[in-house]
């Protein structure tokens, strides 16, 4: 089976403290029909691959479909270790690839000091949410409003809408992604008031307050990225809130129409492409690795069309003979077909929000 031979384009983020982030021209490269392979690699080719516990699965079922082999043996090729070493990591050459959210201002200086860029393609999506008791009658919460929750200034149901009740309002220990989650989309500069806790054994026989995990009670208020929630609590139990009036749907986040969506990226080293981390990356964020995402329960970067993705089918594309590309579809043979985009990370770095991600008209 033919290798991925991709042409990657590379977008230059240029950013300026304090101000809104200039663009730099894009190449988009011409590519034909017959590059779009899918890859297989050889055990002995397999790059080192780590990433952020909360997609384990997805990579791990990847390195199977590429090593044609179990996802049980597929996982002896992959480590799991948290955001901030994966991003260590990849830095310092211990990594080939990391699959982990974008990377913040700390790892982008981090890698600039080191001299290395950082290509992300976007491969996931991933909704942060609040939930509470299915009896609970209120049904969705303003970022205004959650706000005011975590910092403890709105202390009972009945100040946004609900029953006479203190609201017991849960969160997760510091240096997890879902206590990361609250901190950009909600808390932002302002101090979080103290969440709920309980004594839990230590290392060394002693005993330490914890954040207590959401109890399911009618006043309680749970929040974290909704993979986790799933995982951990299942859905059939909980009622997921709307924010802003935008329910955290399927398709609101596949169309990111929900105000809380984190992109989630396979990351290599700018100028590595052509490797084998290169390789994987790409066929990650195409339409291949796109419908394994959904089929392993994940949301997708890209609309994902059931009738073009059989494994036996070589390029992507769809029926009416286009291809993806930055969630457009592309006519075939027009000379505009754009490979998935990786984002460039350099030295010169100041990360802010609004420029996370970029969008090139075809």
């Amino acid at each position: 089976m033919r290798k991925l031979l991709c042409a990657v384009m590379l977008i230059s983020v240029l950013f300026a403290a304090c101000a809104c982030a200039n663009t730099a021209e894009p190449v988009i490269p011409e590519i034909t029909d017959e590059d779009l392979y899918a890859v297989k690699m050889e055990e002995e080719q397999w790059p080192v691959i780590d990433g952020a516990p909360m997609f384990l699965r997805f990579y791990t079922a990847a390195a199977a479909r590429m090593l044609e082999t179990s996802e049980e043996e597929a996982s002896r090729y992959v480590l799991s270790s948290s955001t901030d070493f994966a991003y260590r990591d990849l830095i310092y050459g211990r990594a080939d690839i990391i699959f982990s959210f974008l990377p913040d201002q700390e790892y982008a200086e981090l890698a600039g000091r080191e001299g290395v860029t950082l290509a992300c393609y976007p491969v996931l999506n991933e909704a942060f949410v609040f939930f509470t008791s299915p009896d609970n009658p209120v049904d969705g919460l303003t970022i205004d409003q959650l706000r005011g929750i975590y910092t403890g200034q709105i202390t009972n149901w009945s100040e946004v809408g609900g029953k006479n009740e203190p609201i017991t309002a849960f969160r997760r220990s510091e240096g997890s992604s879902d206590h990361a989650g609250l901190v950009q989309f909600v808390a932002k500069e302002e101090e979080l008031a103290p969440g709920p806790t309980e004594e839990r054994p230590g290392t060394m026989g002693e005993t330490a307050d914890v954040p207590k995990d959401y109890d399911g009670s009618s006043g309680a208020l749970g929040c974290g990225y909704l993979y986790n929630v799933s995982w951990q609590y299942g859905l059939s139990d909980l009622k997921l809130l709307a924010i802003d009036g935008i329910e955290p749907s399927a398709s609101n986040i596949q169309n990111r129409i929900y105000p809380m969506i984190s992109q989630v990226c396979a990351v290599i080293r700018g100028g590595e492409e052509e490797t084998q981390a290169g390789q994987l990356a790409q066929w990650c964020a195409w339409p291949l690795g796109q419908k394994l995402a959904k089929e392993m329960g994940y949301e997708p970067n890209m609309p994902v069309d059931e009738t073009t993705l059989s494994p036996a089918e070589s390029a992507p594309g769809t029926e009416d003979g286009t291809d993806w590309a930055e969630g457009n579809a592309v006519p075939r043979g027009s000379g505009k077909t754009l490979h998935r985009n990786a984002l460039e990370w350099s030295s010169e770095l100041l990360y802010n929000d609004e420029s996370r991600y970029v969008s090139v008209p075809v």
